[in-house]
C-alpha cells in the first residue's frame, strides 16, 4: 500500500493522514511524513470475544480452545537521526578492507593446500 509522498511535510500525523495517499496510521518524524513497517493486532483465541460494554471476555465457542496472548503493556519507539561522521566511515572501511583480505588469505591458504594434495597425489 502506498503511503503519503516520502518525506511530505508535516505538523503533526493528522497532515499526513490527509495528504494524497495519507493514512491514520502515517506519522510525523522530524517534519515528514512516513509509514510504519509495524503491524499490530490483537492475539486471542476465536473462541472467545471482548465485550466492549462490559470489558469482560465472553466465550463464544466452547469447541474452540481458549487462550490469549500475555498482556504487554504500550509499545513505543524511539526514533533518534543519526547521520555518521567520518570516523564512522573510515571504520566501516577498515572493516571491509580487512574483511576483503582475510577471505584473500583464506582463498590463497585453500589453492595451495589442494595444489600441495593434487602433488602427493
Amino acid at each position: 500500500r502506498l503511503g503519503p509522498a516520502p518525506g511530505a511535510p508535516c505538523a503533526h500525523a493528522a497532515d499526513c493522514a490527509r495528504a494524497p495517499g495519507g493514512d491514520y496510521d502515517d506519522v510525523c518524524v522530524d517534519g515528514a511524513c512516513a509509514r510504519p513497517l509495524v503491524f499490530t493486532h490483537d492475539a486471542f483465541s476465536p473462541g472467545i470475544e471482548p465485550d466492549p460494554d462490559t470489558g469482560m471476555w465472553a466465550v463464544v465457542d466452547e469447541a474452540e480452545p481458549n487462550w490469549t496472548e500475555s498482556y504487554w503493556p504500550a509499545v513505543g519507539t524511539t526514533v533518534w537521526h543519526f547521520a555518521p561522521g567520518r570516523m564512522e566511515a573510515l571504520v566501516v572501511a577498515l572493516a571491509g578492507l580487512a574483511t576483503a583480505a582475510a577471505v584473500h588469505a583464506a582463498a590463497a591458504v585453500g589453492r595451495a593446500a589442494a595444489a600441495d594434495a593434487s602433488r602427493v597425489l
